[in-house]
């Protein structure tokens, strides 16, 4: 069977299928928080309530009455402020409280000014060391953990302490954390986390 040849021998060598792909697909910026986000560390669970606080689509109730929902806009977890994203996670009392104690355990003293500076700030760290990812995973469980009891809240009329969601969440972290390190799976995790 004779095969037809798309060029000329002495012309330019075929396209390859990724060359074509990047042409039409364009060049586009890479994400700063990719690097810190997609960390396999980071229960999937978890980083689906970081990437909707990040595009701030929780339904916080601020979110909620811009659509149309009337309802009392105040932060159930310390009713002294107006309930964003970026207060719920970052400038309410509980949370920030709860934060700090995560991060000091780990070491860190520093302020923490909003998600999308703490993901770049973990995006900068270099290397694939324990830290990092320990870091990663504390970032994940906190921000999971402060919506979880934000909603416990409101409707289950639950309420855990301060104290209380840093002791859950530290068990998070380090079952998580101890079992990536042993390469266990996420059915593994969950049992776990269960008992």
């Amino acid at each position: 069977m004779h095969q037809a040849k798309l060029l000329p021998a002495n012309g330019p060598p075929p396209a390859r299928l990724r060359t074509v792909y990047q042409i039409f697909r364009g060049t586009t910026p890479k994400l700063y928080w990719t690097k810190a986000f997609m960390d396999p560390v980071i229960m999937p669970r978890h980083r689906v309530i970081v990437l909707l606080a990040m595009q701030n689509s929780l339904s916080t109730t601020d979110n909620l009455c811009k659509r149309g929902f009337h309802m009392v806009i105040r932060c159930v977890l310390c009713f002294k402020a107006e309930e964003t994203a970026q207060h719920l996670f970052f400038a309410c009392e509980y949370s920030s409280c709860v934060l700090q104690a995560l991060f000091t355990w780990q070491g860190f003293t520093r302020r923490h000014l909003s998600l999308n500076h703490e993901l770049r700030r973990l995006a900068q760290v270099t290397g694939k060391n324990i830290r990092k990812k320990w870091a990663n995973c504390t970032l994940g469980a906190a921000v999971y953990n402060l919506w979880a009891e934000r909603n416990a809240q409101i409707f289950q009329d639950t309420y855990r302490s301060s104290d209380q969601l840093i002791y859950v969440t530290k068990n998070v972290i380090r079952v998580r954390v101890l079992a990536y390190m042993n390469g266990l799976t996420n059915e593994v995790v969950s049992i776990s986390l269960a008992l």
